[in-house]
Order: structure tokens, then C-alpha cells, then sequence
């Protein structure tokens, strides 16, 4: 398993409550047993590494920026996401505070509160959705740009 960063994106979450058998934990600890759960199999882990090319064949090489070279029959790609900042000021300093990534794992942050969902796609129109159920507000405003 070659990750930049193993569970990059979820350890931004503050507090996960909807996850079966799982009461409540945040992201940081859902990693870390992931990670922990991980090691009891034999999976070589390779962590911060980048892949600048794949040689295609039967046999396939993958070349990472720090000059090693593995090669697999099998290649799976799951290259996760990647948060997307607006660029406003405030922004990074306010994350946790007021400003999230996830308002499914986040929601109950939003309980009695005004709550604007800034997306310009189709989970920005679910989760804004969702976010009026819970809230039992009913309007929303989405701007998609192309």
C-alpha cells in the first residue's frame, strides 16, 4: 500500500458519530485503528511517497520520486480527495471552528445554528440537503461554477 498520507482527509474531522459500532471517536483516532487494524495483516505500508510514473505491461513498475521501483502483476487506484480551500481570509485559522469539510461527520456542530454549504457540485446540493433535515430549515442557495 503506497499512501502519501494514511488517512489523510478523515483525520480532519473532529468528531464521527455515525459509524456502526462506534459511538463516538474523531478522525485522528478512526486512522489510527485503521492504520493499527492494517498492520496485523502482512501489507507492506509506504508512507510519503509519490509515484511519478507506471510503466505498463504484463509486469508493471511503478517509479516513486525517491528513485525506488516496485513492480506488481496488479495496480488499484484509489486516490481519495482533497479538501478545497476558498482563499479567504480566515478560513485556515477558523477550521474546526465554525468553518468544516464534512458536514455529514460534523453535523451535530451545526444543531441551532445558521449553516451556509459551499460546493459546486452534486454532494454540495446532498449535503446541504441533509444538513435542512437535520436543521429543519428548508432553503438553500447553490452557485455552481463551470
Amino acid at each position: 500500500m503506497i499512501a502519501g498520507s494514511f488517512g489523510d482527509q478523515v483525520k480532519d474531522t473532529m468528531g464521527i458519530e455515525n459509524l456502526i459500532s462506534i459511538l463516538t471517536t474523531s478522525g485522528l483516532e478512526l486512522a489510527g485503528a485503521l492504520q493499527a487494524h492494517l498492520n496485523e495483516y502482512d501489507i507492506t505500508m509506504k508512507e510519503h511517497f509519490c509515484v511519478e510514473k507506471i510503466e505498463k505491461g504484463k509486469i508493471k513498475t511503478i517509479h516513486f520520486s525517491s528513485g525506488e521501483k516496485i513492480s506488481s502483476k496488479t495496480i488499484i487506484v484509489a486516490t481519495g480527495a482533497k479538501w478545497r480551500d476558498l482563499g479567504v481570509p480566515g478560513e485556515k485559522e477558523n477550521i474546526g471552528k465554525g468553518i468544516a469539510y464534512c458536514p455529514h461527520f460534523d453535523e451535530p456542530f451545526y444543531k441551532g445554528k445558521d449553516v451556509v454549504v459551499i460546493d459546486d457540485g452534486n454532494s454540495g446540493i446532498e449535503a446541504a440537503y441533509d444538513l435542512a433535515i437535520l436543521l429543519n430549515r428548508w432553503w438553500c442557495l447553490n452557485s455552481c461554477q463551470n
